[in-house]
């Protein structure tokens, strides 16, 4: 890598890491419920939004460090299937398909992506995708939930497709479509 790339890294690591010793510092002062309040923006909390942060920076560190595929990608699956006990945690099953090592429909994330919804179950699972990071089209991740879980009853497919999230977070929806 040319030093200048180097340097640029460098100065962007400092950066996040001042930015994040900022963040947290003014967090700190903050009570539970301050942190727990909800917030106009994207993201409904300031809870929320730093959940999103730390999952961002550890896909970061992970692509940084080499990225992880296939069943290595799932190395902490028991610490995140531990949390379900929690009623109040929820999951993001998202980039499955960027951990895969096979082609679509990505058949070796199925077993773990079945366990997280053996553990939190269809309320509590949402589906969600960085289509960015992505091995395959849009349409590919929705239909590798869609129709790659036989696994997955029909009636759940609502909820951790978009309901779950919306009824999470208390959203009311705008409309309706006929049967839904």
């Amino acid at each position: 890598m040319p030093a200048s790339h180097l340097q640029t890294l460098r100065a962007m690591a400092y950066n996040n890491a001042w930015a994040n010793h900022r963040l947290l510092s003014a967090c700190a002062a903050l009570t539970q419920e301050e942190f727990e309040a909800p917030r106009v923006g994207f993201f409904p909390s300031i809870q929320a939004t730093l959940n999103h942060i730390l999952v961002i920076d550890l896909f970061y560190v992970d692509a940084l460090e080499g990225g992880t595929l296939g069943p290595d990608a799932w190395a902490n699956q028991q610490v995140l299937l531990g949390l379900a006990g929690h009623k109040n945690i929820a999951v993001k099953v998202s980039g499955g398909p960027s951990l895969s090592t096979l082609p679509y429909p990505f058949r070796d994330v199925a077993k773990p992506i079945r366990e997280i919804y053996d553990a939190y179950g269809p309320q509590r699972m949402f589906w969600g995708t960085d289509i960015t990071r992505m091995p395959c089209s849009w349409r590919e991740c929705v239909t590798h939930f869609t129709e790659h879980q036989p696994w997955l009853p029909t009636a759940d497919r609502k909820f951790i497709m978009g309901q779950a999230i919306v009824d999470w977070l208390g959203w009311k929806r705008a409309c309706t479509q006929a049967g839904s």
